[in-house]
């Protein structure tokens, strides 16, 4: 891209798509605000955002470019072959797209960053615009940024991009309406176009038909064996006879994974990897809730009598249930679109033995 006056020039001598207010555009406003920041402060957009945001919030390695002697913690990036759907370089760390300074640093999608510099920026607009005891942002301009700015018009026009059920603030989305347990009003953020949100990964765990589980044997040898299992209220929930090497794993150790994906590696899609601890259900009450979702999703063969804290099923099979409410859990898009995305949950008070959890996405670089 050009430097920043000359693509301003460049941008004032297209036409305009709509008439402004019209509809809500993504992405160009972003740009312009970022050289327009620059040409008010009368200094390069990287150092204005250095001194306002980055080195107060010890954001150290974030910037529009990485470092050379950092490089070697870049994350390659990689895209699918059009012909064939194998993955294939895309960015390389060593000379590619954040190897050195861009001409063009851009505010809608210039800066590159890792985890713990992302947490720190997202935890300052979680706190209002503070960040310990020092203010970076006022309170009515976070307020500003995470409340809908768009109009019924505007949003309508974009819910093919947005969803129905996100607007757009000032710079990020913002949820409107409740469809998961994570995705209620009042959360803000924005995946990006290569990003994968928890309510995608909540959708395939709700459809995945089988998973496998990884449980820990207690002479400490692996044990991975396929089984089926239901997502209700943020966790995913399994049976298992008491008497099974896995009810027997978990009874010495808790500690599991559950996966489930795609078996084939070109097939648009995502493979899912969710650890946790699983936690013995007993109570009759949750125990009838779950029971009806393994028969809504698997059909009246799965169908479970609930008594004295467990499953009874045909011929009498009792079966313990598990609930496994997730720690961390990873999603590997796969397809046109080859991605790793990390969530990282925080546990709340525990009710009814369900912890209502809260994620900071943690995201390496993908393409398209």
């Amino acid at each position: 891209m050009p430097a920043p006056d000359e693509w301003m020039r460049r941008l004032g001598t297209l036409p305009l798509m709509h008439q402004p207010g019209e509809q809500w555009m993504y992405n160009t406003g972003s740009d312009v605000l970022g050289v327009l920041i620059a040409r008010a402060a009368g200094q390069p957009l990287e150092t204005f955002l250095r001194e306002r945001i980055f080195e107060p919030l010890g954001m150290r390695d974030t910037g529009f470019s990485v470092p050379a002697d950092t490089l070697d913690r870049l994350a390659t990036s990689y895209e699918a072959d059009a012909e064939t759907g194998a993955p294939r370089l895309y960015d390389a760390a060593e000379n590619g797209q954040w190897s050195s300074p861009p001409a063009f640093p851009s505010g809608a999608g210039g800066l590159v960053s890792t985890v713990d510099d992302f947490l720190a920026f997202g935890q300052m607009l979680l706190d209002k615009g503070k960040y310990g005891s020092e203010r970076m942002l006022s309170r009515p301009t976070v307020e500003a940024m995470t409340t809908d700015q768009l109009t019924r018009e505007q949003r309508a026009d974009a819910t093919d991009f947005l969803g129905a059920n996100r607007s757009w603030g000032f710079g990020l989305s913002i949820v409107t309406q409740r469809d998961d347990v994570s995705a209620v009003p009042g959360r803000f953020g924005w995946e990006g176009g290569l990003g994968t949100s928890w309510t995608e990964a909540t959708e395939q765990l709700e459809q995945a038909e089988l998973f496998w589980l990884s449980t820990v044997r207690p002479d400490g040898r692996p044990h991975v064996t396929p089984l089926i299992a239901v997502w209700l209220d943020g966790a995913l929930y399994l049976c298992t006879g008491a008497n099974e090497r896995k009810a027997r794993n978990l009874a010495h150790n808790p500690h599991c994974i559950l996966t489930t994906g795609r078996n084939t590696l070109n097939e648009d899609g995502l493979d899912l990897v969710v650890e946790g601890d699983a936690v013995r259900v007993t109570d009759d009450a949750k125990l009838r809730r779950i029971a009806g979702r393994y028969e809504a999703k698997y059909g009246p063969d799965w169908h479970f009598d609930v008594d004295n804290g467990a499953f009874h099923g045909q011929e009498d099979n009792v079966a313990l249930v598990f609930e496994v409410v997730p720690a961390t859990a990873f999603g590997f898009g796969k397809g046109k679109v080859f991605s790793q995305t990390r969530w990282q949950f925080q546990a709340r008070a525990r009710k009814d033995s369900v912890a209502s959890r809260v994620r900071p996405v943690v995201r390496t670089r993908c393409t398209e």
